[in-house]
């Protein structure tokens, strides 16, 4: 009866590969995502995590569509993370740790 939704979204969604993980594991070499970097956005020198930030652009994201959703699910409660463990803020902040 206590059901409820937690959304992890953040900059790791827009090469969408592998895990949440991709802002770690993308400089570490041996692991997948260290290879999927390079053959798809070239080197990490030249193309870092924070070169994700401008192409994270939400233009699919529908919230109706996401409330409704959640509304026909029962779910009790909705809470979106607005910074995950890569330290992307989704919202824009006045305040913060670190």
């Amino acid at each position: 009866e206590k059901f409820g939704i937690f959304i992890h979204w953040g900059l790791y969604s827009v090469p969408a590969f592998n895990n949440e993980w991709y802002s770690r594991n993308m400089y570490i070499q041996g692991h997948p995502e260290f290879d999927y970097h390079r053959k798809t956005y070239g080197s990490q020198e030249k193309f870092g995590y924070k070169d994700f930030i401008p192409l994270f652009t939400a233009e699919k994201f529908h919230p109706e569509e996401w409330a409704e959703l959640f509304k026909k699910s029962g779910a009790r409660y909705v809470f979106p993370v607005s910074e995950h463990h890569d330290g992307f803020k989704c919202m824009k902040a006045i305040y913060h740790n670190g």
